[in-house]
């Protein structure tokens, strides 16, 4: 008879080196303080949530900014974290959260959010979720972080107001009036406001210029510019458009008695410039008081147009109306057209 089969055995595995397991402990090891460097050095605070076991994980820097524990668990069940945000942003974040899905991945938004201290700086938002490999729709959680922004967005800012101002009247310039404007007009479209559009020129300006020298003009820009600021609310938009023609954009009115009587005052005026001295019969009541004059054309969004360069086109044609009736005097559009049979 044939032996019996004996079973082979594998051989025992041999019992890992000890110096082997310590180099894997030390490597592991320095990665993660690896990790935890890099992290510090970095300006980004990270966050990941899992969708399987509902909980929350964020980077020591994120703790330590926002003052909140490491590891939240059963996430879910949590208040959501709205008072963080300014509402406009949270609810513009969950629109577009809810909108990701296994072919969109990602969002990136810049948005305020409320510190312990309570001050509000800006942070930009880079999410992304995950999902399964085996199954598209499932979503496994995500992963995101936050960058404090708050010194760029103010540099960015600054820049920003610098280059929509005036330099010499610290007005708005026309780039910074047409951005404000097209924000004014998309409140008034949505609430069916109305709004005003001056424009206003000093009358024989050229003239002044010429005759006092470019510094004098200058400093007639300055004063006249300070006349019609003070004319006018906070709210409203008040630019120097180029040369001696300014701008002037009033919300919620459009009503010709109203803006004659704000406009009027601006028609005849005196300038105070005690840094020249005006020649005899140029100055009025004492040698640093210029009286001038101005002439003024006005049109009305959105009885006479619905756009800005329209409206400019309106206003600036009622102002050249103004100069023919002899100037300084306040011409409206409507009135301008319906004269001339437009």
């Amino acid at each position: 008879p044939q032996p019996a089969s004996v079973p082979v055995q594998p051989p025992e595995p041999e019992p890992p080196d000890p110096s082997e397991t310590d180099e894997a402990r030390f490597l592991l090891e320095l990665q993660k303080e690896k990790y935890q460097v890099i992290s510090e050095f970095s300006e980004d605070m990270i966050f990941s949530y899992n969708a399987i076991s509902d909980s929350m994980e964020l980077s020591e820097k994120f703790c330590r900014v926002f003052q909140v524990p490491a590891y939240l668990r059963d996430y879910s069940t949590h208040p959501e974290p709205s008072f963080l945000f300014l509402p406009e942003e949270y609810q513009c974040l969950v629109e577009r959260f809810h909108k990701l899905s296994w072919a969109d991945q990602q969002l990136e938004m810049d948005l305020h959010l409320k510190l312990p201290d309570g001050t509000m700086p800006w942070f930009h938002l880079a999410l992304r979720t995950l999902w399964s490999s085996r199954d598209r729709s499932r979503e496994l959680g995500y992963v995101g972080k936050l960058t404090n922004i708050n010194r760029i967005k103010r540099e960015a800012t600054k820049w920003q107001q610098r280059a929509n101002t005036d330099p010499l009247t610290q007005l708005h310039n026309r780039a910074g009036a047409h951005l404000l404007f097209e924000q004014m007009l998309r409140e008034c479209a949505e609430q069916d406001r109305k709004m005003t559009v001056v424009f206003m020129d000093i009358d024989h300006f050229k003239s002044l210029n010429d005759t006092l020298g470019h510094a004098a003009g200058d400093q007639i820009l300055i004063a006249f510019s300070q006349n019609v600021r003070r004319q006018f609310r906070p709210t409203d938009i008040v630019a120097r458009f180029g040369g001696d023609e300014f701008l002037v954009i009033m919300k919620d009115t459009g009503d010709e008695a109203f803006a004659r009587r704000k406009l009027e005052p601006l028609c005849h005026q005196t300038l105070f410039l005690p840094a020249l001295k005006l020649p005899a019969g140029m100055s009025g009541e004492a040698s640093d008081q210029l009286p001038v004059s101005s002439s003024i054309g006005v049109a009305f969004y959105p009885d006479d147009a619905q756009d800005f360069d329209a409206l400019l086109r309106k206003a600036d044609s009622a102002l050249y109306a103004s100069k023919r009736a002899g100037r300084g005097t306040v011409s409206f559009c409507a009135a301008v057209e319906a004269q001339e049979g437009i």
